[in-house]
């Protein structure tokens, strides 16, 4: 199966910026298939309809939710990025490097347990070790 970019729209301080993810076709409708960065609207996994503006695919619906989370991370220092990763593997996590080597896109799988992973979040958070978002919280 061919992937193909779906731009996703979010605000940052700028105004509105786009992302790209790649999805697989589904009948008419394309599935997600990496962790977005910034945008909110969207999981690993979700199946979402498109329209097309000047030859780009754009997100217009989610049509199923996947069920998976996403969290989106900042950690201060990069000397942490190792082994902050390895906890949220060891949580049942996965997740994507972007290109700040201390920002990450976190995957939490549907049927994983979310409560450790933010009790994990808070504590890393109050020691000033990273700063989090929860994107999309595919649980709700």
């Amino acid at each position: 199966m061919d992937l193909v970019k779906i731009m996703l729209e979010y605000e940052d301080e700028e105004g509105v910026t786009l992302e790209s993810v790649w999805a697989t076709p589904v009948e008419e409708n394309y599935r997600v298939e990496n962790i977005p960065f910034y945008a909110t609207e969207v999981a690993y996994g979700d199946i979402v309809s498109v329209k097309e503006e000047n030859g780009e695919l754009s997100f217009d619906s989610l049509i199923q939710a996947s069920g998976h989370s996403v969290i989106q991370l900042m950690i201060f220092d990069e000397k942490n990025v190792d082994w902050v990763t390895q906890d949220l593997v060891n949580l049942g996590c996965t997740w994507e490097g972007s290109h700040l080597s201390t920002y990450i896109a976190v995957d939490v799988p549907i049927g994983v347990d979310y409560q450790p992973i933010q009790g994990y979040l808070e504590e890393k958070t109050n020691n000033e070790i990273l700063a989090y978002k929860e994107a999309c919280l595919g649980f709700l």
